[in-house]
């Protein structure tokens, strides 16, 4: 009995992580601090960038931990430079011991920053020939 109610307690704990490649990185991807992953959500970078995967991260029933926090440490850990957020939720989930609740849950882009395109320059004038 214990046993079972052990495993109850325990299943659905944490946060549902997934990682889908979209796009091949033009740089080797290396983990990185999460501090380090800059989280974008009411706007796109202007600095260009790459999508090179789409995370999900969606909170468990019983979990406490913050789902977007979840999804950063997770970029990192996969080496993306920065995540666009694309989806925020919250999705009513079944009761849970008699008593309604939610969970939240965030979709985004993994991105890798892309080198300033060059600017085409004026070729140099040589004003010593006449």
């Amino acid at each position: 009995m214990v046993r079972t109610l052990m495993m109850v307690l325990f299943v659905g704990c944490g946060t549902e992580l997934s990682y889908i490649p979209t796009n091949l990185p033009r740089k080797m991807m290396t983990p990185r601090a999460p501090e380090s992953v800059e989280v974008f959500m009411a706007k796109q970078p202007v600095r260009p960038f790459r999508e090179v995967a789409y995370i999900e991260a969606e909170q468990s029933s019983l979990s406490q931990k913050e789902p977007l926090e979840e999804l950063r440490k997770f970029a990192a850990k996969k080496g993306c430079d920065g995540v666009v957020v694309n989806n925020a939720d919250r999705i009513d989930a079944p009761p849970l011991g008699g008593w309604p609740h939610s969970v939240r849950g965030f979709r985004a882009s993994c991105i890798i920053w892309e080198p300033a395109p060059r600017r085409a320059g004026l070729a140099e004038i040589d004003d010593t020939k006449e």
